[in-house]
């Protein structure tokens, strides 16, 4: 098992990635579990899990690692799904919820990476 953090615009992402015995030979690395302080909604996180399968498949089929390639893929992911919303909250004029769920992260932000912190000892 493997994870990353995304950080963007004040929102955080946090993934488990699961690589398979075999991997890197003809294996790829699985999203096991993604917990998000922005609103991901199915199709998003259906995107996560093609894009991991998009990156990685090409260099397994040759057994080369893929693990940094995937985290840049996602991380840029991440980035443009936020930038997206925000674009599209902004021009609804409902920017008003996506402002709230900012506040709430960066006040949660100590108490979580605190509670991270003691899960990962």
């Amino acid at each position: 098992y493997g994870q990353a953090k995304f950080e963007n615009s004040g929102f955080t992402l946090r993934i488990s990635l699961y690589f398979p015995a075999m991997y890197p030979h003809q294996a790829t690395p699985n999203l096991d579990k993604m917990y998000s302080t922005f609103p991901f909604d199915p199709i998003n996180q259906n995107k996560f899990r093609q894009q991991l399968r998009d990156v990685s498949s090409p260099l397994v089929s040759k057994s080369k690692p893929c693990l940094v390639p995937c985290l840049q893929r996602l991380a840029s992911l991440f980035c443009e799904i936020v930038a997206q919303q925000l674009k599209n909250s902004e021009k609804q004029g409902n920017n008003t919820e996506l402002h709230q769920l900012q506040l709430q992260h960066q006040q949660l932000q100590p108490q979580l990476h605190s509670h991270l912190q003691q899960q990962q000892q």
